[in-house]
């Protein structure tokens, strides 16, 4: 008996790890795929972004790091 509940809280976790992953596979199995439509525009969005900080960091004086 003393065993076995020295084991439980290793037991209980193992169990709800299981519980935890099963749940989360089947929540992304169900989830919506975005459309390439969706993933051209936020592709278009990101390399503008890249481009504006790209263009912040040429165009500001350089400084040491801030501490």
């Amino acid at each position: 008996m003393r065993t076995f509940l020295s084991a439980l809280p290793l037991i209980g976790c193992a169990v709800m790890t299981w519980g935890c992953a099963r749940m989360m596979s089947r929540r992304s199995a169900t989830a919506p795929q975005a459309s390439s439509e969706e993933l051209g525009q936020l592709k278009d969005e990101v390399a503008a972004l890249r481009a504006e900080l790209a263009n912040s960091n040429e165009s500001a004086p350089t400084e040491g790091p801030r501490l």
